[in-house]
């Protein structure tokens, strides 16, 4: 008769063991799903975003009736990279653009990055704010053609 209990006393240990080894994992793994369905919706909604934003394309600097010449931005690409041609008067610069965060960064062919604030204001403008707080207002041009070319390297 002191065998048999015993034996249930074994496995009563045995059983809260498993579950005291057990709980963990089950926290771990919670944890683990949880975050990764963070990220996947966080990542989907920045895909949304970018979406909206639509950079590639023709952006005309809009008139602030300040004394400086107004640009134009060609980016062609992906909607997050590419290259692009930024027309300023009669200056070209040319090179590759991305774009990170609230972030639009132009590296030119020789290597030099200038890094952009962008700020949407609703689809098809937004401004873009250089580090020294020089802000600039851009409309995106619309039309039927689409530019299927990259901008030709000299």
């Amino acid at each position: 008769m002191y065998q048999p209990m015993a034996n249930c006393a074994a496995k009563s240990i045995r059983r809260t063991a498993c579950r005291l080894i057990a709980m963990p994992l089950v926290v771990t793994a919670l944890v683990i799903v949880l975050v990764f369905l963070y990220l996947r919706m966080n990542r989907q909604a920045r895909l949304r975003w970018v979406r909206q934003i639509d950079l590639p394309g023709l952006w005309r600097e809009q008139d602030s009736g300040a004394a400086r010449i107004p640009r134009e931005l060609r980016l062609l690409g992906g909607i997050a990279a590419g290259d692009y041609l930024l027309i300023e008067g009669q200056r070209e610069q040319r090179g590759q653009w991305v774009f990170r965060g609230d972030q639009l960064l132009l590296t030119t062919d020789q290597g030099q990055t200038e890094v952009y604030v962008l700020r949407l204001f609703k689809p098809g403008q937004i401004s873009l704010q250089a580090g020294e707080g020089d802000t600039r207002l851009f409309q995106k041009q619309t039309d039927n053609v689409i530019s299927m070319q990259r901008p030709p390297r000299d």
